[in-house]
């Protein structure tokens, strides 16, 4: 089975970047970006989103914090 990397990112420009960039220097790379509204956001959400991907895989994810 193939993974898959997952950017939890600051802010859209960073994923316009990412999505431009990584492609021609990792051909075949799957991958992606979520894209949050300024640190709070990002922080405020992160432990949701990774406990989330963990469930999806099966697997089990704490976070305190």
């Amino acid at each position: 089975m193939k993974g898959r990397i997952v950017f939890l990112l600051e802010e859209l420009s960073m994923k316009e970047l990412l999505e431009g960039l990584l492609p021609r220097l990792f051909p075949g790379l799957v991958f992606q970006c979520v894209p949050h509204e300024g640190k709070t956001d990002l922080d405020r959400k992160y432990c949701y989103q990774a406990a989330s991907m963990a469930r999806a895989r099966g697997s089990v994810y704490h976070c305190t914090g």
